[in-house]
């Protein structure tokens, strides 16, 4: 099962990247949640249409696993810190210390 990471720069407190997990092409979004402190991850299809909105996103947290909802890729998608300390991404974190991985099921 490869692991890879799915580049991200979080410049802006809301924005989206387009990729390819397994073949299947969605649209990620992020949002940095100021009261929460927290950013947020939404997923759409390749026209924008929404698959999955507004989950948190926790380090170590599974995110697509939970769902079967069609359109999501099958694979597993999470926040991961790399300097080991787990702690969740702050606003300038994401894309630098905490980086999103993805890990295909095949």
């Amino acid at each position: 099962m490869p692991v890879f990471e799915i580049p991200i720069t979080a410049d802006d407190p809301a924005f989206k990247i387009r990729t390819v997990l397994e073949d299947v092409q969605v649209v990620l979004g992020f949002t940095w949640n100021e009261r929460d402190e927290r950013w947020q991850i939404s997923v759409s299809d390749p026209n924008e249409a929404p698959l999955l909105m507004g989950c948190p996103l926790n380090i170590n947290w599974e995110i697509f696993n939970r769902f079967e909802i069609p359109g999501l890729p099958i694979g597993s998608l999470m926040l991961f810190d790399t300097s080991g300390k787990n702690q969740e991404a702050g606003r300038d974190d994401l894309g630098v210390r905490c980086k999103l991985i993805y890990k295909t099921l095949v």
